[in-house]
């Protein structure tokens, strides 16, 4: 089962890459994989520094996790 967002998110990294490699697919699926994952692992820094850094302001947290 796939999620909406990250679904949403990979195809329009993927139109953008398609315009550099027109007919390269694998290229553009390569890519893509490693913006994905590179991404992938900032969110999860970013909110593993959140929790760390809020840890007695619950409201703090979840605004900052929300944004």
């Amino acid at each position: 089962k796939q999620i909406t967002i990250l679904k949403r998110y990979l195809l329009r990294i993927r139109r953008k890459l398609e315009i550099i490699y027109i007919q390269d697919e694998y290229k553009t699926r390569r890519q893509t994989a490693k913006i994905m994952l590179v991404s992938s692992i900032l969110v999860l820094i970013a909110t593993i520094l959140i929790i760390m850094v809020t840890k007695g302001d619950l409201l703090l947290r979840v605004v900052l996790l929300l944004f």
